[in-house]
């Protein structure tokens, strides 16, 4: 570990000699405004990005090893860091999207830390979540620390929110942070998994329901949905799920039922009785899943997943990002969550229409926006200085 980051204490001490001058914060907000641009392909990685896979001196909740990927700038010294916290997905920090938002940050000029999060690559939303994105942060912020050094910022990705804001608000993290920066995240974990499943608050006119978010639901309320599964057959349908999940999630094409059910038959065919019933239900295969997940969620105490309890603990600038057009997690839930933060508190909120829930929409879709292009492109700019205020702590 320590050999992975020798370049880590050699350019933050270089930065903090120079003072973290000007120039560092505005090629910053260049290489970010290209990288993050809708006219780079979503597939393009960014240049000059060291990747170090590390196993961190902490233990998860499940009693495992905490891994992360580590993101160092090759060509430029640091100006602050994040520790990024990865959404639901199978490949954690290693998905595709997470993986290369990191390195847009490390090109810009950010160390960037980026946990897995077992519960997450699981499909599992837990509590347990949280306190592990917790023991990733106290371990980087001992390898971050410098005296007068900016304070590492704390990113939270779509279901990944909830761990950054419970970190963030943890009264024995507090002022350890420079800023809070969330794209996606949710305030009413009810409301939110109804909205996905498209039986609450959904405009279906504008926003079709991407099916394939079913499947994660149904694995998280199995145990209330199909009560006569015994333990071999549950952890089939799981592991059918989280490969069905593998082969559709971050491809927009997949949103399209034509496209995902036949990849849901094909595993559906490997698996044999009540377990192959349970899982053509998850998938949509079968009809009656999304009313069967939202009964289920009556019974399912969500208690332990809201993060506005602890958001009023929080004690440095919160920055609320989100789409416009989000299928996944509805715009209105970045609005309750701006709602319970401090009064006293800064907090930012920026809608955009450049990006959906998984990435940048396209060139082509922005071009269509017309005469609102200009404004989504300040929109755009104020987003990247909130991401650099965020992981550098500069000029408060």
């Amino acid at each position: 570990m320590d050999a992975a980051l020798s370049r880590l204490d050699v350019g933050r001490d270089h930065a903090l000699n120079s003072g973290l001058a000007r120039h560092l914060e505005l090629r910053a907000f260049f290489r970010l405004a290209s990288w993050l641009g809708p006219w780079r392909k979503a597939e393009e990685l960014p240049p000059n990005v060291s990747l170090t896979n590390v196993v961190l001196d902490a233990v998860s909740a499940e009693g495992t090893a905490l891994r992360a990927r580590v993101y160092m700038p090759e060509d430029v010294q640091p100006i602050g860091s994040y520790v990024l916290a990865h959404g639901l997905n199978v490949r954690g920090p290693g998905d595709p999207r997470c993986d290369r938002f990191a390195r847009i940050l490390a090109h810009a000029g950010f160390a960037v830390m980026a946990p897995e999060l077992q519960g997450y690559t699981q499909l599992r939303v837990h509590r347990n979540v949280a306190q592990d994105f917790a023991q990733a942060a106290r371990c980087w912020l001992k390898l971050w620390h410098r005296p007068r050094w900016p304070r590492p910022g704390l990113f939270g990705i779509s279901f990944g929110a909830f761990p950054v804001l419970c970190t963030a608000g943890n009264s024995e993290l507090a002022g350890s942070f420079g800023g809070v920066v969330t794209y996606g995240g949710y305030a009413d974990f009810h409301r939110t998994l109804r909205f996905a499943m498209g039986v609450q608050g959904r405009d279906s006119d504008k926003q079709p329901v991407d099916g394939t978010c079913l499947p994660a639901i149904y694995l998280n309320v199995m145990p209330i949905v199909a009560p006569t599964l015994n333990a071999k057959e549950r952890k089939a349908v799981a592991d059918a799920i989280r490969r069905y999940v593998a082969l559709t999630w971050g491809r927009p094409e997949m949103k399209s039922a034509r496209r995902s059910l036949p990849i849901a038959e094909d595993i559906a065919n490997e698996l044999a009785g009540d377990a192959a019933k349970a899982f053509r239900v998850a998938t949509g295969l079968v009809p009656g899943g999304e009313l069967l997940c939202s009964e289920a969620l009556y019974h399912y105490d969500p208690e332990d997943l809201d993060p506005r309890p602890a958001m009023a603990a929080i004690r440095c600038p919160i920055h609320l990002l989100h789409s416009a057009d989000d299928d996944v997690i509805s715009c209105s839930e970045v609005h309750a969550l701006h709602e319970a933060t401090s009064a006293s508190l800064p907090t930012h909120v920026y809608l955009t229409g450049l990006y959906d829930h998984g990435g940048h929409v396209g060139l082509r879709s922005a071009l269509l926006a017309g005469p609102a292009l200009l404004r989504e492109a300040l929109i755009m700019a104020n987003m990247v200085f909130a991401i650099i205020r965020g992981g550098t702590d500069y000029g408060r």
